[in-house]
């Protein structure tokens, strides 16, 4: 809850940062979406700490062999992926340069 929280403060900040110029557009930005995602994480964490049904589910979903199986997988071939097409971009534009 403590990080949820201070991500809306830094957000808020740099909200109100650019409403007196002294930021641009892209900080400004980037306050609004820590400020939007601040709040889904608090309310989130209000919700597994208030609501019982809730944290069970969340609990079993997070604990369950199967669910970390698909997610290891998942990682790994993201990876992979993303090795082979930074490899092959990193080729191109070589040559485009």
């Amino acid at each position: 809850m403590l990080a949820s929280a201070l991500e809306i403060v830094i957000g808020a900040t740099l909200v109100g940062c650019s409403f007196f110029n002294l930021v641009d557009e892209f900080w400004s930005g980037m306050g609004a979406a820590l400020v939007v995602v601040g709040a889904i994480f608090l309310l989130r964490s209000v919700k597994y700490h208030t609501n019982e049904q809730y944290r069970n589910d969340v609990d079993i979903q997070t604990g369950d062999e199967r669910n970390k199986y698909l997610s290891m997988k998942a990682w790994s071939w993201a990876g992979y992926l993303f090795v082979i097409i930074a490899a092959v971009g990193t080729i191109v534009f070589k040559f485009l340069a």
